[in-house]
């Protein structure tokens, strides 16, 4: 089985070393495809100075994280690649990760994506991981009851480490450009549910996404509702995305009584009556690739 890494980097240097030679030293022999989007803080120059050197793909501006895996995923798929790993500058993994994985993928062929268990920089659960796979309550009955099995279904899991089949990635295709920096990957699992496929987490294999806990500020909150807003307008599974739109906004309006929420909300209405066709575009067969 051939397994392509692609990771997308911008001014990474307090993490590349350690993402780097977590792939030199898988057991398993992983093709690596680096998409660096601008970096300006010697992250070039460290990647070109050691042994992946040739597997560098230089942007000129930052293209957004969809866009810059896109160009990544292209390549593995033209060099026949049977799984794609695509993680974060700012993860590390064990020696036998990407093992098990391969594994666990070709023994469960209905999941289109496997995701170990997030661990932060401080050694916990990654608290975000785990508000997003806190909606499998089976998940969390077998945590307390200590009955994991190995692999659960979820509806959604961050794209900070995702192991995808390439065939699901033939047919359903690569990011929306819609999305430059969060939400993008939601919007590619809405699509994956929408032609049958499933995503699942494995409970008993991890990663370090060395990153703390986040404290939303206003501008968060803000550019959460804005994501979130998006992925209703041009998720492939709502078949009334004008009217949730408009919904969710009237809903944050009345809870928060914020006019900029408000106002934001009509610029993303604006938006998607402006783009209308990237949400036709996801139902053709290598979308946005």
């Amino acid at each position: 089985m051939k397994v392509f890494a692609v990771i997308v980097t911008y001014n990474g240097m307090k993490w590349i070393e350690k993402c780097i030679n977590s792939i030199l030293n898988s057991t398993y022999l992983i093709n690596t495809i680096i998409v660096d989007n601008g970096s300006t803080d010697g992250t070039i120059e460290f990647i070109k100075n050691g042994p992946l050197s040739n597997n560098l793909i230089l942007q000129k501006n930052n293209l957004g994280f969809g866009a810059a895996n896109n160009i990544g995923i292209r390549h593995a798929l033209k060099m026949n690649a049977d799984f794609i790993i695509l993680f974060n500058q700012d993860v590390y993994f064990e020696n036998n990760l990407v093992q098990d994985l391969v594994t666990e993928m070709t023994n469960q062929k209905s999941f289109a994506i496997l995701s170990p268990i997030h661990i932060n920089a401080n050694h916990k659960i990654d608290s975000l991981f785990l508000s997003y796979i806190k909606s499998n309550k089976e998940i969390m009955g077998d945590y307390l009851t200590q009955k994991n099995k190995n692999i659960y279904s979820v509806s959604f899991v961050n794209a900070a480490f995702w192991c995808i089949d390439a065939k699901w990635i033939k047919k359903i295709g690569g990011f929306n450009p819609i999305f430059f920096m969060y939400g993008e990957d939601n919007n590619i699992c809405n699509r994956l549910r929408y032609f049958g496929g499933q995503i699942g987490v494995c409970t008993k294999l991890y990663i370090t996404h060395d990153r703390e806990n986040r404290v939303l500020t206003n501008v968060h909150k803000k550019l959460i509702f804005k994501t979130r807003l998006r992925n209703k307008l041009f998720d492939i599974n709502n078949s009334s995305p004008l009217l949730s739109g408009i919904k969710f906004i009237f809903l944050n309006f009345f809870s928060t009584k914020s006019i900029s929420f408000l106002i934001s909300g009509i610029k993303q209405i604006i938006f998607y009556l402006k783009n209308k066709k990237y949400r036709k575009l996801q139902y053709e067969e290598s979308a946005f690739l």
